[in-house]
């Protein structure tokens, strides 16, 4: 079973050799890793040359042309993204997706815990998830960040990315899977390093980013029947959604994430915290 990695950079030469990295120290040996950079001007792409030779750089419409363009290039039947400056968290993460899968033919995506580190790869906060909760993907925002791996059947069935989304095309891509009826499944272990720092676009354009995620939970909540003009009903559904998400962390997994902690640094930069 062949896993394709695609890694969508631009001016991510600070970042890119510990994205790579990540790939290479997997223990599972079948995976094709796909960086696509968007015609970098520093040298993102020579240093990601040193680590696969799939790599590509001319110029594109953003990061979901990139993603578009690489699961187009690659040939596995598990496909995912990594950030070009986020990490996978251990060497087994990919070994262990692949297990889930041979496991559960049924099953079309595989999640799991991430956490956040700051420019200096140092661990800020960690998020555990919970199984999988329809009214959590569509009200709570942060679920299933910062990506998950899944089935080729899945893109072609929910159409790839969105290219008129600059910032959270992952999130549209999942609630379209939700809509298609695809099958998530929890991976209960840590499988994620999410880079916060001030050019990433958590920090560096949150503003823009809370604007279009607005846009998408409003269109998928009225093709889900939801109501996309009851916006407050909408925030007090999302806050419902994480407060009983934490109950039943604290119940199944022995854990509650500091949600405090989270909040603050997402609003007050990483770098200034680091």
């Amino acid at each position: 079973m062949q896993v394709s990695i695609i890694t969508a950079s631009l001016n991510a030469a600070a970042w890119i050799d510990a994205a790579c990295a990540s790939v290479a120290s997997q223990t599972y040996q079948n995976i094709e890793h796909i960086v696509v950079d968007g015609a970098s001007d520093d040298n993102t792409a020579e240093r990601a040359r040193r680590y696969t030779l799939d790599v590509i750089s001319e110029d594109d419409n953003g990061q979901s042309d990139a993603l578009n363009k690489g699961v187009a290039m690659s040939s596995g039947e598990i496909v995912t993204w990594l950030n070009a400056d986020d990490e996978i968290a251990g060497c087994h993460v990919v070994s262990h997706v692949v297990d889930v899968f041979r496991a559960h033919p049924s099953v079309d995506i595989v999640y799991g815990d991430y956490c956040v580190i700051d420019s200096q790869g140092r661990r800020l906060f960690t998020r555990r998830q919970r199984s999988f909760a329809p009214d959590t993907l569509l009200f709570a925002t942060n679920y299933l960040v910062p990506s998950a791996f899944f089935r080729r059947q899945v893109f072609e069935r929910v159409g790839g990315f969105s290219e008129d989304l600059g910032f959270v095309m992952d999130w549209d891509f999942w609630l379209r899977a939700l809509r298609a009826n695809c099958r998530f499944e929890l991976l209960p272990e840590m499988m994620w390093k999410h880079r916060f720092h001030g050019g990433s676009n958590t920090v560096g354009a949150r503003v823009a980013m809370v604007r279009e995620a607005r846009t998408v939970q409003a269109r998928h909540q009225g093709e889900l029947g939801h109501n996309p003009n009851a916006v407050f009903l909408s925030h007090l559904r999302g806050l419902w959604c994480r407060l009983r998400d934490q109950f039943w962390k604290l119940v199944t997994r022995g854990w509650v994430d500091n949600l405090v902690y989270s909040w603050y640094m997402r609003r007050a930069g990483a770098e200034r915290q680091c």
